[in-house]
């Protein structure tokens, strides 16, 4: 059993951008799980967005600020009950980092400290985990192997570095303040993740998804990259299960500080292959070629984690392989196209599918 329903039932969870993808995934998994959810986000800006698609979200008391602002942390301090802080919230686009690199940089280190900060406040809080990105190695490094979590840190754009800025924000508070207060940090780094509800401008497969829904093609900027794809719920799993580690009796010496979340090398697909399988799933085999225009900043060629240290330490892995993550994937954004935005019980659904698949019972309340 990967999570323990017993730890999280009546656990109640601070999420930093709660409202966003992967956010509105986690929240549906701690209610699943029977935790009380408080978020934190900024306002959801689109009808679109998968707060808005996923909802009503009945139980979860929403704070809407600025993670990186004063006035939302201080309200925050309020909140004695908050025992587990997990640290979501981000600008997460590489591109968008190029275009507004100080926002980036302040919305990703002063961010995470401002969170680190309320944790060092609050006396209630028992484990934080900040998530940052598999990008924060150092990709001109020179190695070929997929990067372990003693590889050098060292982002080369904008977005990167910032997350490699609050990896070393995390790392300071906890060894400054919150280690000595009893309070475990983790940080957890997570390959290319993929699912329903994402609608990010410049990631692959909403792009993909939308250009289906208008029957048009979409350019791939980098048709031969291999990325380490996961469905979405994969690496949240792991994070609850690193969470739980944390805070239990194996202690601080015994459960590392980083964990790499993210399928095994023997199932990599390059960009090409997910477009067009995705286009196959998605009723529009047309919806991608191969983009003529110059490169606007630099990407890795190849990009793969290993995630040994995370099975041997939580007994996690990747259930899914690449084919099945597009099929859940798709599936949802078929049957957004078809219904709107009434997803909140589809999605419950293949939350409690999941949870069914990596061995947790299912919940006992009528």
């Amino acid at each position: 059993m990967l999570v323990d329903r017993n730890f999280w039932n009546g656990k109640t969870v601070l999420i930093t951008g709660h409202s966003g993808f992967k956010g509105c995934w986690l929240s549906l998994a701690l209610q699943e799980l029977g935790a009380s959810v408080i978020g934190v986000s900024l306002d959801p800006e689109t009808p679109r967005q998968p707060f808005v698609a996923m909802g009503p979200w009945a139980g979860v008391e929403t704070l809407w600020g600025d993670v990186a602002e004063a006035t939302i942390a201080r309200e925050l301090e309020l909140r004695s009950e908050i025992q587990v802080i997990m640290h979501l919230a981000a600008q997460p686009l590489v591109a968008a980092g190029f275009a507004d690199p100080i926002e980036t940089f302040r919305t990703n280190v002063v961010g995470t400290a401002r969170v680190l900060e309320l944790a060092r406040k609050l006396h209630s809080v028992e484990a934080v985990l900040v998530v940052t990105t598999d990008k924060v190695y150092d990709d001109d490094a020179g190695s070929a192997q997929p990067f372990a979590e003693t590889a050098p840190l060292g982002g080369t754009d904008p977005y990167s570095a910032s997350k490699v800025g609050s990896e070393f924000v995390a790392t300071t508070y906890a060894r400054s303040f919150l280690e000595e207060q009893g309070v475990p940090v983790g940080t957890a780094r997570a390959g290319n993740v993929i699912g329903g509800g994402d609608f990010a401008a410049h990631r692959l497969l909403p792009d993909l998804w939308r250009a289906c829904e208008q029957r048009r093609s979409v350019g791939l900027r980098q048709p031969e990259g291999v990325r380490p794809w996961q469905f979405v719920l994969e690496p949240l799993l792991g994070y609850l299960a690193y969470v739980e580690a944390l805070s239990g009796d194996r202690g601080a010496e015994s459960v590392p500080r980083a964990l790499n979340f993210g399928p095994s090398a023997d199932d990599e697909w390059t960009n090409r292959r997910v477009a067009q399988r995705a286009g196959d799933l998605l009723g529009w085999p047309e919806c991608w070629h191969v983009a003529e225009a110059e490169v606007m900043f630099r990407e890795a060629d190849k990009l793969t984690i290993d995630p040994t240290l995370a099975g041997r330490i939580l007994d996690w892995q990747t259930k899914l392989d690449v084919e099945e993550s597009l099929a859940w994937s798709c599936d949802w954004y078929r049957e957004f196209s078809r219904s709107g935005s009434e997803m909140r019980e589809f999605s419950a659904r293949q939350v409690r599918d999941y949870l069914g698949l990596v061995g947790v019972p299912a919940s006992t309340d009528a």
